[in-house]
């Protein structure tokens, strides 16, 4: 599905006008003036994920990286290019042209100081009313890094207050966001207000901490990566490693929380031999570049990325000294942290909570969604809609034409930009998938999932499931649970009854009761007429530890049949 991007001149002079009015900024400084706002954006306050639609991408100039990379980048998206002398601004041109770029997709500009872009410069988000602007994180002291032009062309810039480099900060673009646990320890000394500030600035609700008790690296980037929500890849290397134990750790600790969609994240990992930096790649729009060093492990890195990320084109880079397959990418450095990628500030946001496992309600299946045009245009086409289908195989390819259109309708009794469709109820053990869809007048297409039909969401229908698998011990949470026991079961009276087991021996009665400030509303009642009927438990958090690890089992029962219905719901708590 094809994407116009309209990137407006005075977004890239808001990143990259540095070095003209630099003196004059850090002369308001020493005069005690400041031309960031210290004050929060109006929320509410996004940051897009880095797997969002991308506009520009600046990039340092890489003499000895595949020129591939810039042809390719440039075909997506603006490719924007920083010099500091004649001589290399004369080498990036010639060398890019004869690499084919489309040198009318690209941009250039002199600074004194060419920075690592990943850490030094601001990150777009979102606030006011979907209204785009920027938020520095680098100290006060730090002017080389703030984007002057960006004041005169209209932009606000925000001073965060916070010391986090965009290398050590990766977001799932709905309000999570993970770094290294040295980001905390860092701003220890805040208490409470580094989360409130985090809140305020960056939107961010809820945030991980990832150990690293040996400094075996200095940014997540480096050992870790968002994919998706709800899926995050992690490096891994031999046992005989010296960084082996800190990757495992990782992912353990990743596997033990919940992600945006209340889930339990979907962690995959990359192999690494030796130092290979394969998590420290860039995604933008649709393909995927993954920095790879001639070696053994290349091909089962972009394997591993293939499988994770279906519908995408993987693409390596290398980047080697001439002449030689030395690579100049290191476990410390590589791709991602020497390129950046600027959100689409017109884009096409589609937010969506999948559908897990569940029974129809009176309508069928319900499939809601938040759909922003930051473009300000309306929806085209017939859009927004949901494209589903019953599947054999979930894994199994079928036609195009197996897909089944459905409107969505505004719903603005559950707020702004907010939409819905039904699929039709499916008999249980039914397979289904789906995706959603919308295009603007501005010419933007997107889907959810983001690269759409290749990872569609998929769901089976049963007669008894909930909006939830997983509960954060730390945060609580609440547990919707579906009904559905069809009309031979209409007004029967029921009881939804659980139990708890262990993942672990940290019960020691798997019955426990639940913590006394836990809320049921709707556990025994009565089935309606269509036999559906809801309930739902809330938990209070935070938990004690040791009911990490625990499992919620529901299971329905009716008083006029000696046997359960089949189908049980599993909740896990995590951290």
């Amino acid at each position: 599905m094809g994407r116009i991007h309209i990137t407006p001149r005075r977004l890239m002079f808001c990143l990259l006008g540095l070095s003209v009015v630099l003196f004059a900024v850090v002369g308001l400084a020493r005069a005690g003036g400041d031309p960031l706002l210290n004050t929060p954006p109006p929320k509410p306050v996004r940051i897009p994920a880095e797997f969002e639609p991308m506009q520009a991408v600046v990039a340092n100039w890489l003499a000895d990286a595949d020129g591939d990379l810039y042809r390719y980048l440039a075909e997506d998206t603006k490719l924007v290019m920083l010099w500091e002398s004649a001589n290399v601004y004369e080498l990036i041109q010639s060398s890019l042209s004869n690499y084919g770029v489309n040198m009318g997709n690209c941009e250039f500009y002199q600074v004194s100081n060419v920075p690592i872009m990943r850490d030094a410069l601001p990150w777009l988000l979102f606030a006011d009313q979907n209204k785009a602007a920027f938020v520095h994180n680098e100290p006060a002291t730090d002017y080389w890094a703030i984007p002057p032009y960006g004041l005169t062309q209209g932009y606000t810039i925000y001073r965060s207050g916070l010391t986090v480099q965009g290398g050590d900060f990766m977001t799932d673009g709905q309000g999570t966001a993970a770094s290294l646990d040295d980001t905390a320890i860092r701003h220890a000394a805040m208490g409470d207000g580094f989360m409130e500030r985090v809140r305020d600035y960056w939107g961010v609700q809820t945030y991980f901490f990832v150990p690293d008790e040996n400094d075996k690296y200095f940014h997540i980037d480096c050992m870790a990566k968002f994919l998706s929500p709800d899926t995050v890849m992690v490096l891994r290397t031999p046992s005989s490693h010296d960084r082996h134990e800190c990757l495992e750790g990782a992912a353990a600790y990743f596997r033990k929380q919940v992600s945006c969609y209340g889930t339990p994240y979907n962690v995959v990992r990359v192999d690494a031999r030796k130092d290979e930096p394969y998590t420290n790649s860039l995604i933008v729009n649709r393909r995927v570049f993954v920095p790879i060093v001639d070696g053994q492990a290349d091909a089962n890195a972009l394997a591993s990325y293939e499988a994770a990320m279906p519908g995408y084109e993987v693409i390596g880079v290398r980047n080697c000294y001439p002449g030689t397959n030395n690579t100049v990418w290191s476990s410390g450095i590589a791709l991602h942290c020497m390129t950046m990628g600027i959100a689409d500030e017109q884009m096409l946001y589609i937010e969506h909570t999948p559908l897990l496992d569940r029974p129809p309600a009176s309508q069928g299946f319900p499939i809601s969604a938040r759909i922003v045009a930051h473009s300000k245009t309306e929806f085209v086409e017939g859009t927004p809609v949901v494209l589903w289908r019953t599947v054999t195989d979930a894994n199994e390819a079928q036609p195009p034409e197996s897909w089944n259109s459905l409107p969505m309708s505004r719903q603005s009794e559950f707020g702004e930009h907010q939409y819905l469709a039904y699929i039709p109820a499916q008999p249980v053990g039914t397979v289904i998938q789906y995706y959603l869809r919308a295009r603007d007048a501005s010419g933007r297409d997107e889907t959810h999932p983001y690269i759409g039909e290749p990872q569609a969401h998929t769901f089976t229908a049963t007669t008894l499931g909930a909006n939830v698998s997983a509960i954060s011990a730390q945060r609580g949470g609440t547990v919707e649970v579906y009904m559905n026991a069809g009309l031979d079961n209409a007004q029967q009276s029921y009881r939804l009854s659980y139990s708890l087991s262990a993942d672990t021996e940290l019960l020691e009665n798997p019955q426990a009761a639940l913590p006394d400030t836990t809320v049921f509303t709707g556990f025994n009642g009565q089935l309606d007429d269509a036999g559906i009927g809801a309930a739902r438990m809330t938990l209070v958090g935070p938990l004690t530890s040791d009911w990490v690890g625990t499992r919620i089992l529901f299971s329905l029962e009716l008083t006029d049949q000696q046997n359960d219905i089949p189908d049980t719901v599993s909740i896990q708590i995590l951290e």
